[in-house]
């Protein structure tokens, strides 16, 4: 246990959602962020699937300057305090507003900057634009002023569904470690302040589409975000050329098969995910994260993804070929 590590017992005070919670440590005073891969052996369930509710107690190794939680192993049931941080209707009490709260923790391991919907918002924007009502509901954007047209964007999603659960699991299953096998998702930054391109689909009877879409969709407190630019990419005029490679796949379709094959060569060939011949160049149909590769290759002539293998969200988390960006809420 290094010299910044402490270590504390804590109570889970609030579940908000199956992998969103919140821990009062027995200091009373420290209140912390708590997901299901926090958990030892977790096993990516959820806190549904590992029976966490109010009350359970961990042992928690913690961070104190960045705020985070190391790895937390289940205690007991029991409370630990007399006080709740928050009443029966989950309106946080007098004594919850009054506690310091440290800042949410950006940093996810050594060289990962992520954006959680609980952090706090770094400025104030008026928003002059039509947004939905799930927006004003969460009532904070992704402040896009440090970004540049062709960033990448990965997204988690907090309530995984079953396709997110697959990815994730065939990711991991296929080499990756949790840490980057848990990014599902991969989009671009288009550069205008709002939009970005992605391949993305419904479901599989209305299948799905490369399409634009608005940086406001994930806004809805449903997604932990990351942001990452390539070395490579010097300045707007080679950003907007990798903005343009992909926008000319509008109306490309979602590649099924090949998320199929991909599910089938890891969990039936037991193949990692750099085995065999899984890359597919120039496609008629793409997934989110080669819609981003093969933009990258033609307008930078560099290949993203491994060696003989597939470019996967997991690759483009772990890849060196990026450095993460900065990037905090703004409140409306």
């Amino acid at each position: 246990m290094t010299a910044e590590t402490k270590s504390n017992r804590g109570e889970v005070i609030r579940v908000a959602t199956n992998t969103l919670a919140y821990l009062a440590l027995d200091d009373k005073k420290t209140i912390l962020s708590f997901t299901p891969s926090d958990v030892k052996d977790s096993g990516h369930r959820d806190f549904a699937e590992l029976k966490i509710m109010q009350g359970s107690v961990f042992n928690v190794s913690w961070q104190p300057v960045a705020g985070r939680i190391e790895s937390a192993e289940y205690v007991a049931g029991q409370k630990l305090n007399e006080r709740s941080a928050f009443r029966a209707d989950d309106v946080p009490d007098e004594n919850y507003a009054n506690l310091p709260r440290p800042e949410i923790a950006r940093i996810e391991g050594p060289t990962q900057l992520v954006l959680r919907p609980d952090a706090a918002e770094k400025g104030r924007t008026v928003v002059r634009r039509a947004i939905s009502p799930e927006v004003r509901t969460f009532g904070k954007i992704v402040d896009t002023s440090k970004l540049r047209p062709g960033d990448l964007m990965l997204s988690q999603d907090l309530e995984a569904d079953t396709i997110s659960k697959l990815i994730t699991s065939v990711q991991a299953e296929g080499g990756y470690a949790g840490a980057d096998a848990r990014w599902t998702h991969a989009a671009m930054y288009l550069g205008d302040g709002e939009n970005i391109v992605e391949a993305t689909f419904e479901s599989l009877s209305s299948g799905g589409s490369v399409r634009m879409t608005s940086l406001d969709d994930y806004c809805h407190g449903n997604y932990v975000l990351r942001f990452r630019r390539s070395k490579y990419i010097d300045g707007a005029e080679a950003g907007f050329r990798l903005c343009i490679r992909a926008l000319s796949r509008i109306r490309q379709p979602y590649d099924f098969i090949q998320a199929a094959r991909l599910w089938w060569d890891v969990r039936i060939r037991k193949n990692t995910l750099n085995a065999g011949n899984n890359r597919r160049t120039a496609a008629e149909a793409v997934i989110c994260s080669t819609l981003y590769a093969e933009a990258y290759d033609e307008a930078l002539r560099r290949r993203l993804g491994e060696i003989g293998g597939v470019c996967v969200p997991a690759w483009l988390s772990v890849s060196d070929e990026f450095d993460d960006v900065d990037v905090g809420w703004l409140c409306f």
